[in-house]
């Protein structure tokens, strides 16, 4: 009779043990269907989130691509290309000398209300579309390393106008004049020493054609 008892007890302690296994799986599986349509949607916004993120990423490149053809065609076009060549060639020693041989610089009383002689509206013409170009990278339009493919335009036209430009500014009143466009020279400096500058690329190309058997420019 005890031995029978304890078979019997036993038997129900495996037959609750066996209820509430089952119990925990179907609760298990009821939470995870209960949580499912939060899971997801989860899912479905990151999907969305990563897709519209490669969306605007293809565009920003579109956007620059389409600005820097723009900047860039408009200095190889007329009349802008001849301006840039004409007061690149221009030759002064200081602000005086280069009023002296070209025309008074307009000031802040005059900007608006004068016309201007022809070669300072063309030296203004230039500073302009380089101001312009500043002003789209400083509000994230375009980027630097877009604009950096035109950085021999950019420093050589800063660098040979930078001493009259400052005094300009100081006998003009026009403290904010071509702002933009100092900001964006000093920018393209800082991107050419933060990364590889053209001396490195041209090692790294002799090194390539060296390994693929093609005469190097040092052995020319």
């Amino acid at each position: 009779m005890i031995g029978l008892k304890c078979e019997v007890e036993c038997a129900r302690a495996k037959n609750e043990s066996i209820i509430l296994s089952t119990f925990h799986l179907n609760s298990i599986h009821m939470i995870q269907i209960e949580y499912l349509p939060i899971v997801l949607t989860g899912i479905g916004i990151m999907v969305s989130m990563l897709y519209y993120a490669g969306v605007l990423r293809n565009q920003n490149t579109q956007r620059n691509t389409s600005l820097y053809l723009d900047f860039f065609n408009k200095i190889y076009s007329e009349p802008l290309k001849s301006q840039f060549y004409e007061v690149m060639c221009w030759s002064f020693d200081s602000f005086d000398d280069f009023e002296s041989k070209y025309a008074k610089l307009p000031n802040r009383d005059n900007w608006y209300n004068q016309e201007r002689e022809e070669p300072i509206q063309a030296l203004v013409d230039v500073l302009f579309h380089f101001e312009m170009m500043g002003t789209l990278w400083s509000t994230n339009t375009i980027d630097i390393p877009m604009i950096s493919r035109m950085s021999d335009f950019i420093i050589s036209f800063w660098q040979k106008y930078e001493a009259l430009i400052y005094e300009w500014r100081r006998r003009g009143n026009l403290y904010y004049a071509w702002v933009e466009f100092e900001e964006l020279y000093l920018r393209i400096l800082e991107y050419q020493r933060e990364h590889s500058p053209v001396s490195d690329m041209i090692a790294t190309f002799e090194s390539r054609r060296k390994a693929l058997g093609l005469p190097t420019y040092s052995n020319r």
